[in-house]
């Protein structure tokens, strides 16, 4: 499985990295059969058939890190994300998220809570 993180260039973008203090903007997982799964802000949990059918800010570069793990650890993974495709965006725990409050789980993600 790979993380694949964005460096947006957008406002939004630009906002989440100062923010986070991150060069970083956006994360999204490609499974091993190619899809990418990622929580985004139009429309939530959704699945794409690969990289190239991301719609992202024109101008957006991505850095792609693979991430160890076991077959069965991956298996479990995968099943994971793939139950949430369709699940809202969590605006609400991005407003948390800046106030830096404690957060409960709600069936909600935004990109790096997924």
């Amino acid at each position: 499985m790979n993380l694949i993180a964005f460096i947006g260039t957008g406002l939004i973008s630009k906002a989440i990295q100062w923010q986070t203090r991150s060069v970083f903007s956006h994360v999204a997982l490609e499974l091993s059969d190619g899809e990418v799964i990622e929580a985004w802000h139009r429309g939530g949990v959704k699945r794409y058939p690969g990289r190239d059918a991301l719609a992202h800010h024109k101008g957006s570069r991505a850095q792609v890190f693979w991430i160890e793990m076991t077959q069965e650890q991956e298996k479990k993974a995968e099943a994971f994300l793939k139950g949430q495709i369709g699940k809202p965006y969590d605006f609400l725990a991005i407003a948390r998220f800046l106030s830096r409050r404690p957060m409960a789980e709600n069936g909600r993600w935004f990109c790096s809570e997924l």
